[in-house]
């Protein structure tokens, strides 16, 4: 089961919001999170095309995010001379050993995961490699509260 929630902040960065900062640590809490992907920083503009304004045009609440792709934040199109081509971003999460372990110890479905952690890791490099010769961007990192009970 997928659950999405967002948290705004009129005119401050939610990232150095306490009260924004604890009811995300909550919100893991509640669900029972064994693992979070995030991106190095913010992805585009936080309005919903479709819903905060019209499907195909620019949030006119948030201009920077107008010429440039939500993933990167590089500039595009016309306004970057040559048509950059967007990138997609793949998160990915790096278990020690120890969180290996701990991970096939409390998984519903530990027949789906490697044998070995030497298993998963040869695994992933394999996968990453895909994803590097096929351009994608990674974003990588540790996994700190995968490993739950």
């Amino acid at each position: 089961m997928a659950t999405l929630e967002s948290w705004h902040s009129e005119g401050a960065d939610v990232r150095d919001d306490t009260t924004i900062n604890q009811e995300i640590v909550a919100f893991i809490d509640r669900h029972g999170v064994r693992s979070v992907a995030m991106t190095e920083g913010p992805i585009g503009c936080p309005h919903h095309e479709g819903i905060d304004y019209p499907e195909g045009e620019s949030c006119p609440e948030c201009p920077y995010w107008a010429v440039r792709d939500r993933w990167t934040g590089q500039v595009m199109g016309d306004a970057a001379g040559p048509t950059l081509k967007p990138s997609a971003v793949v998160g990915c999460a790096w278990y020690r050993e120890d969180q290996w372990e701990r991970l096939r110890e409390i998984s519903a479905d530990p027949e789906k995961l490697e044998q070995t952690y030497e298993e998963w890791v040869e695994n992933a490099e394999r996968t990453l490699q895909g994803i590097r010769e096929a351009g994608t961007r990674k974003v990588s990192g540790g996994v700190n509260r995968a490993a739950r009970s």
